[in-house]
């Protein structure tokens, strides 16, 4: 729900922008319009940077926080399904038994932003940009 132009004060043509649910990179490989769009842009578009946004009250979050979301949201619990990490660092850490919603909620969403960041760096052309650093992965959380 988040505007990136609005949030960056970018003019038109600034930003090449790819929003779905959760911001979530499927690991690579992965034929996904994710996929589609991080190989042409930093292929033909040349990016310096990426940045993985996620924001506070966040519906997909929410869901992947839902138990047997599958139930209502077929589909959208399987998408989810690429942030499923998030769930079990959050078991390992306790951080999933916390009491406070919102605060359940942030650290869901700042664990899947670093989540993200990690599918990214699986794509071999955004590793390979990496280490000649021609590329830098931002992770903000607004």
């Amino acid at each position: 729900r988040i505007i990136p132009s609005l949030i960056t004060q970018a003019a038109p043509g600034d930003l090449f922008a790819m929003r779905n649910i959760g911001n979530i990179i499927p690991a690579y490989p992965s034929l996904s319009s994710e996929a589609a769009g991080i190989e042409y842009t930093s292929k033909k578009l040349r990016i310096k940077d990426i940045i993985i946004c996620g924001h506070s009250q966040c519906g997909a979050m929410k869901g992947l926080l839902t138990p047997h979301l599958e139930e209502e949201l077929p589909f959208v619990s399987s998408w989810l399904s690429h942030a499923y990490p998030v769930l079990e660092q959050m078991e390992k850490e306790g951080s999933l038994n916390l009491e406070n919603p919102t605060e359940k909620l942030a650290t869901a969403t700042k664990r899947n932003i670093l989540l993200q960041i990690e599918h990214l760096k699986t794509y071999p052309h955004i590793a390979e940009k990496l280490a000649k650093n021609e590329l830098t992965i931002h992770g903000w959380y607004y």
